[in-house]
């Protein structure tokens, strides 16, 4: 029995747009899986991009950082022609730029000559501080270079070289109780001066003002016991049995009043207490540190 044309054409009809659905399912999972290969691609790319440039600066940073030796003085620079100012800078700049790549999230400082964390936290900006020293003149002061790393709440890792702004070796690092920032106090030895210097980490940014002491980010004193309780957040100035409290304890910022003029009433206001006693207690309200 003949068919009706209705139902031909019609069946025709279902048979085209089922041909069609299927070509066009063919070419979405041709289109996604090209995509999809390129995506992948252009990660591989950038994986590859990133580890020969991390790779790159390790070698560079390994080579420098063989120099940084305390079995190395200012003889043994000058006769080799080494400008040690020059490259303590230049390998600043190569470590900060490698600490801002992923890789470095876990370094094994054995790879490293002369590379050591010299104080961190464990909490999520996960900060370190990288440092590197060399021995200056026939004194053998030991000059250290400091470089910061941290993470932001996203994970990405930021560095920055500190050397300039807070001198020594950072030993310490303490969370301050604060409502607002991300306050740290710093506690570096450089020689017989203890610096207690205050940063402020606001996700991406490294803030080295932050004025803690009266409008000034540090004190610093010389020949004195320097302590933190990071339950009451005190403060504590305390003078050694040995030496006790002389023109000399105030000495650093004696000499730096013109650039810092914080300086100058913090100074009046030390030498008041050390009248009475050898010990100093400065209390961190939130914001600063208060007598």
């Amino acid at each position: 029995m003949r068919e009706p044309l209705a139902t031909i054409l019609s069946g025709q009809l279902t048979l085209d747009t089922s041909f069609d659905d299927l070509t066009n399912k063919t070419t979405n999972k041709m289109t996604f899986k090209l995509l999809l290969t390129l995506f992948l691609l252009t990660i591989f790319c950038a994986q590859t991009k990133a580890q020969s440039e991390f790779d790159k600066l390790k070698s560079e940073l390994k080579e420098n950082l063989k120099w940084f030796s305390s079995n190395l003085n200012y003889q043994e620079y000058e006769s080799k022609r080494i400008n040690i100012d020059s490259l303590a800078t230049s390998t600043e700049k190569k470590l900060a730029n490698l600490l801002v790549l992923k890789e470095s999230t876990n370094l094994d400082l054995k790879e490293f000559p002369n590379l050591q964390i010299s104080a961190s936290t464990t909490d999520s900006l996960n900060i370190r501080f990288y440092t590197f020293s060399n021995l200056v003149g026939p004194t053998g002061y030991e000059s250290v270079h400091t470089v910061i790393q941290w993470t932001n709440n996203k994970g990405k890792l930021f560095s920055y070289p500190i050397a300039l702004k807070v001198s020594g070796k950072i030993v310490k690092i303490y969370k301050l109780k604060s409502t607002n920032s991300n306050l740290y106090l710093l506690l570096s030895s450089d020689y017989f001066t203890t610096i207690a210097y205050v940063i402020q980490i606001k996700g991406n940014y490294l803030n080295l003002d932050y004025p803690a002491f009266l409008n000034s980010p540090e004190i610093s004193v010389n020949r004195m016991n320097v302590s933190f309780n990071k339950q009451t957040q005190v403060l504590t100035i305390d003078s050694y049995e040995n030496y006790g409290v002389d023109e000399k304890t105030l000495l650093n910022m004696r000499v730096k009043v013109d650039k810092n003029l914080s300086y100058q009433k913090i100074i009046k206001q030390f030498d008041k207490q050390f009248e009475v006693s050898d010990s100093i207690k400065l209390k961190f309200d939130g914001l600063k540190f208060i007598h």
